[in-house]
């Protein structure tokens, strides 16, 4: 969950107000949660790719002929 707040937070308290719009989604409970899960679900899917790409570069190769 750190890694979801993280982001959300500068998102709220620092992109918005450069951007000019309110702070913490305006307070709507729903922007919030959206905000939340949009970054909770970029997160999990790095996390996946990251996994399969770890596994991928670990796996044994075959030797080939010189």
């Amino acid at each position: 969950m750190g890694g979801v707040l993280g982001p959300v937070l500068v998102s709220w308290f620092v992109v918005a107000p450069l951007k000019g719009l309110p702070i913490a989604a305006g307070g709507v409970p729903q922007r919030m949660l959206a905000s939340i899960l949009i970054n909770g679900c970029w997160g999990i899917g790095m996390v996946l790719i990251y996994a399969g790409l770890r596994r991928w570069a670990s796996r044994p190769r075959p030797a080939q002929a010189v």
